[in-house]
C-alpha cells in the first residue's frame, strides 16, 4: 500500500480526525460593559442604544452578555431582550467629577484613587471575559473604554470603543484627549462615532479617521398617530387647542436645560397660551440625582422633589418662579411612553449645543414631529435646515430659537410639510435595521480576527 504522506492521498487517520473535528456554530459573544451607576436609569440614551443592539442582534449568530454594576429596571429589560445579564459585572471606580450649580468640576482624589484601583479593575475586568467566553467587547462610554479596552487587551479579545458624545467639547476631555486616545490605540480598540462631528472631533488615528455609524429609530414605534387625553390630563396639560412645545433632554448642565427659562420668556411673548413640557430624568451627576419614574407622580411632584435633590434643578425652579412662568414649564420626569406621548406635543425644541447626534430628535422626527435645534455638532448632521426641520445657527440665540418654533407653531401646513418629510428622511438615513446591520458586519467581522 502506497505511503499517503508521500503521495497526498489520506490515510484512515487522516480521515477519522478530519471527521470527527467539531464545528463550532456557536453565536459571538458580545460583552456589552455597562458601567453606568444605578439599575434602575433607563431613560439615558446609552442605555437605550445598548439595548437597540440586544433586541436586534440576530440571535442565532450574536448573544448579548451585558455586565453590569446592580440589578434593576434595566438588567430586566436586557434579559427581556433575549440577552444574558452579569451582575457586579463591572468593577467600580471613584467619582472623577462633582456638581457644583451648573458646573462639573473635578475631584482630584477621584484621579489619585482611580490610578490605583484601575489596574486591579482592569485585570477583574479581563477575567470575566475570558469567564463567559467573550468573543467581541463593546464599549459604549469613555471610562468603559478606559477600562474595558485594556481588559479586551489582556483577554486577548478586540473591542469596539462606541464614542457618543463629543469629545473635547467639555472640560472633562478636552485636556484629556490625547492621552485618551494614546491609550484606546494602545488598547488596540476599534472605534466607532455617532456622527461625524464626533469623528471630527475624536481626530484621525493610526488608520484614519473613525468609522461612523449614526444611531437608528424603530419607525414602527416611533411613528405618527393620535395623542393619549388622560396621559396629558394627568400632566395638567389637557389637549384643548393649547400648543404643547416639547423638550426632551436629561435635565443636566451640559444639556443646557436651564435655557429653558428664557426659552419660554421669549416663546411666552409670542404665544403667551404656550405650554412647555419637559421630559427626561435628573442628571447621573447628582449625588442625590434619581429620576426614576418608580420615584413617584409624573408632573408637579417631580419638580417638588427635585427642587429638593438637585441644586441645579432648584436654579432652574426659581428662575421659572422669579420670572412668573412656573406654570407654563411642566416637568415629566423619565417617560417610557414617549413613543405615544410625543403625538400630543406639536414642536420639539432642543437646547444642547453639543449634542453628538440628538437621538431624541430623530425619534421626533420618525413620530412626525417638527424639531427646531442649534445649528451644531450632531443636529447640524440630522437635519436638513427648512425642509426636516429647523436650525438656528448661533447656539448663543435662545430668542431665535424660540422665533423659529413660534413661527412653525402659527404655521400648520408647514408643520404638515416638515412633519412629512422629516420621517421620510428618518426612514432612508437613521433606520434601526440600518443601524443593526452596520454593527452585525462589524462584530462579524472582528470576531473573525479581519482588520
Amino acid at each position: 500500500m502506497p505511503d499517503s504522506g508521500r503521495t497526498g492521498i489520506p490515510g484512515p487517520s487522516d480521515v477519522a480526525v478530519r471527521s470527527v473535528k467539531p464545528i463550532d456554530r456557536r453565536p459571538i459573544r458580545i460583552g456589552m460593559l455597562d458601567g453606568i451607576p444605578g439599575g434602575d436609569e433607563t431613560g439615558s440614551g446609552t442605555r437605550r442604544v445598548l439595548l437597540d443592539l440586544v433586541g436586534g442582534l440576530d440571535p442565532m449568530r450574536f448573544q448579548s452578555v451585558v455586565f453590569v454594576r446592580e440589578a434593576g429596571r434595566f438588567s430586566r429589560q436586557v434579559e427581556g431582550l433575549g440577552g444574558e445579564v452579569v451582575v457586579g459585572g463591572v468593577a467600580p471606580l471613584a467619582p472623577l467629577y462633582r456638581q457644583i450649580g451648573r458646573f462639573v468640576v473635578p475631584r482630584p482624589m477621584g484621579f489619585a484613587r482611580d490610578a490605583v484601583r484601575l489596574p486591579r479593575a482592569i485585570l477583574e475586568t479581563a477575567r470575566r471575559f475570558r469567564e463567559h467566553r467573550i468573543d467581541v467587547a463593546y464599549l459604549p462610554t469613555i471610562l468603559e473604554h478606559v477600562q474595558g479596552g485594556m481588559a479586551a487587551r489582556v483577554a486577548g479579545i478586540p473591542a469596539v470603543a462606541h464614542v457618543q458624545g463629543i469629545p473635547q467639547a467639555g472640560h472633562r476631555v478636552k485636556l484629556m484627549l490625547a492621552p485618551y486616545n494614546a491609550w484606546c490605540r494602545a488598547c488596540g480598540c476599534v472605534p466607532i462615532a455617532i456622527s461625524k462631528a464626533v469623528a471630527e472631533a475624536l481626530g484621525p488615528g493610526p488608520a484614519g479617521p473613525p468609522r461612523v455609524i449614526h444611531n437608528g429609530v424603530d419607525s414602527d414605534r416611533f411613528r405618527p398617530g393620535r395623542p393619549d387625553p388622560a396621559a396629558f390630563e394627568a400632566l395638567g396639560l389637557p389637549l384643548d387647542g393649547t400648543p404643547i412645545v416639547g423638550i426632551l433632554s436629561r435635565i443636566a448642565p451640559g444639556k443646557r436645560v436651564h435655557l429653558v427659562v428664557p426659552f419660554a420668556k421669549a416663546l411666552a411673548a409670542r404665544i403667551p397660551a404656550a405650554r412647555i413640557l419637559v421630559c427626561g430624568d435628573l442628571s447621573r451627576e447628582g449625588p442625590t440625582a434619581s429620576g426614576n419614574p418608580d420615584d413617584g407622580t409624573p408632573g408637579i411632584p417631580f419638580a417638588s422633589r427635585w427642587r429638593q435633590d438637585s441644586p441645579y434643578f432648584r436654579g432652574i425652579a426659581e428662575g421659572l418662579e422669579a420670572a412668573g412662568l412656573d406654570r407654563c414649564v411642566t416637568f415629566a420626569g423619565h417617560r417610557d411612553d414617549l413613543p405615544t406621548l410625543l403625538h400630543g406635543i406639536d414642536v420639539v425644541a432642543h437646547l444642547c449645543d453639543i449634542e453628538g447626534f440628538g437621538l431624541v430628535l430623530v425619534e421626533a422626527m420618525s413620530a412626525g414631529i417638527p424639531v427646531v435645534a442649534f445649528g451644531t455638532a450632531g443636529p447640524a448632521e440630522l437635519i436638513v435646515d427648512g425642509v426636516t426641520g429647523h436650525l438656528v445657527a448661533d447656539p448663543s440665540d435662545v430668542d431665535g430659537l424660540a422665533r423659529k418654533v413660534a413661527d412653525l407653531l402659527m404655521d400648520p401646513p408647514a408643520m404638515r410639510r416638515v412633519s412629512r418629510q422629516a420621517r421620510q428622511e428618518v426612514q432612508r438615513r437613521f433606520s434601526k435595521g440600518r443601524f443593526i446591520a452596520q454593527f452585525q458586519d462589524l462584530f462579524a467581522s472582528l470576531a473573525s480576527g479581519e482588520p
